[in-house]
């Protein structure tokens, strides 16, 4: 599921997929401890760590909109999609209760 949505957010923004221990930067120890990995393992949220541009902070304005533009599309998809997957939770949750 996490690979899913990364790779269609990927396609939107035709920005690298990097995940677990894929960094540009090695890091020690993977991403254990991360925000990531608590919301997901004590609120069952998916996040994601997305870097939005090359530089720390833009300051020209003009990649500060192009910035924005690209994630548009990403962050309605990020809506759309998490619609479906509290609809696919729900619909395990039933079919697990139910042993379908």
């Amino acid at each position: 599921l996490f690979i899913s949505i990364g790779e269609n957010m990927s396609k939107i923004n035709k920005y690298d997929l990097i995940t677990g221990r894929q960094y540009i930067i090695p890091r020690y120890g993977g991403n254990l401890g991360t925000s990531e990995n608590w919301l997901y393992g004590e609120r069952g949220i998916l996040s994601y760590t997305m870097e939005l541009c090359s530089t720390r902070v833009p300051t020209d304005p003009e990649v500060v909109y192009k910035v924005c533009l690209t994630h548009v599309g990403v962050n309605l998809y990020v809506c759309e999609r998490s619609w479906t997957v509290e609809s696919e939770e729900s619909s395990y949750q039933l079919r697990h209760f139910f042993k379908f």
